[in-house]
């Protein structure tokens, strides 16, 4: 019996080392753009607006970088690192909070219904504040079961103790990772936690990530390709469209029309194109329907949207509902 119990546990380690990207074997290293046409694809599908240049040009911006890792010096925490050393060289103000190192505190339902109730002297309220206070936000976390990990969770749901403060607009945000999976498709599941996060933000704008695969190993990502595009990416952050910038040196003489690029269609990015959520009312006999903020139940029917069809319906009936819930915060 202890012999089949250890031979469990052992399997559902080895599962979970599939799935993450920090504390695994090694696989083979495999390259992975910083950015790509696909990252612009994805991003815009979920609703963000995607740009490699800053759409914000002050100087001397608060860069924020989130690091879940589990450890210092683990493979994520070596990313974010690299990051800061970039964004400083850039100009920027940065702070770097590694999550571990707080004790965070998980959204309650009190939180959920009356966030402005809750206070934010405590380690968690202090961080949402630095949250708040940011023009740019780094979140790294590693891939754990084709999801962020729970530190990073924990942290986007307490950010949800502010929804509705005017401060959570018009940042920029940045995503990185380390998977122990040597795919691109392993990770693009971590950053759709990211994505779901954002995507609920007023006037956000993703500017790029690094997806540091094939990294098993504790502290494989040192001296790698994916630590140099992390400070290659912290470089970035006040990057600017060099003919925008040249024509305004030159008064505007011969300034170029910014081409519009066209939303992509699902069959554009094939298998990653987002599902459509469908909110279903109750069938009769059950509990009559009411809406969701008083917490009735209602059923959510997936949908994976059709060639030619886009998911800006289901991304458009996402922000009504916050926005419906950011009215019901301000008058209570």
């Amino acid at each position: 019996m202890v012999k089949n119990g250890f031979i469990a546990a052992a399997g559902s380690l080895l599962l979970l080392s599939a799935c993450c990207g920090e504390n695994c074997n090694d696989k083979k290293q495999c390259a992975s753009a910083s950015q790509t046409s696909t990252t612009a694809s994805l991003a815009v599908q979920s609703g963000i607006k995607f740009s490699e240049t800053t759409p914000n040009k002050k100087e001397g911006k608060k860069v924020l970088v989130v690091s879940a890792s589990p450890r210092k010096g683990g493979n994520t925490d070596i990313l974010a690192d690299a990051f800061v050393k970039g964004a400083q060289e850039a100009g920027g103000n940065v702070e770097k909070i590694f999550l571990a190192d707080s004790t965070l505190t998980f959204l309650s339902e009190e939180g959920a219904n009356q966030p402005k109730s809750i206070s934010r002297d405590n380690p968690t309220g202090r961080i949402v504040e630095k949250f708040l206070a940011a023009d740019v936000v780094v979140l790294a976390a590693p891939t754990y079961y084709m999801n962020v990990n729970d530190r990073m969770k924990t942290f986007i749901d307490a950010t949800y103790l502010a929804f509705g403060d005017e401060r959570m607009a018009g940042k920029e945000y940045y995503y990185m990772t380390a998977c122990a999976d040597a795919s691109d498709e392993t990770a693009e599941w971590c950053f759709n936690g990211f994505r779901g996060f954002v995507m609920c933000l007023p006037s956000a704008t993703e500017r790029g990530y690094v997806r540091a695969i094939g990294m098993g190993r504790a502290g494989a990502v040192k001296d790698t390709q994916f630590e140099t595009q992390a400070y290659e990416l912290g470089k970035t952050i006040n990057k600017v469209d060099a003919d925008k910038d040249i024509t305004k040196q030159n008064g505007g003489a011969g300034s170029k029309k910014e081409e519009k690029t066209p939303d992509p269609t699902p069959t554009e990015t094939g298998s990653a194109s987002p599902v459509e959520l469908t909110v279903v009312k109750p069938t009769a006999g059950s509990q009559e329907y009411q809406p969701y903020t008083q917490g009735s139940p209602v059923e959510l029917t997936v949908v994976k949207p059709t060639a030619g069809s886009a998911s800006k319906a289901a991304i458009e009936r996402v922000r009504q509902r916050l926005k419906d819930k950011k009215t019901q915060i301000k008058n209570n």
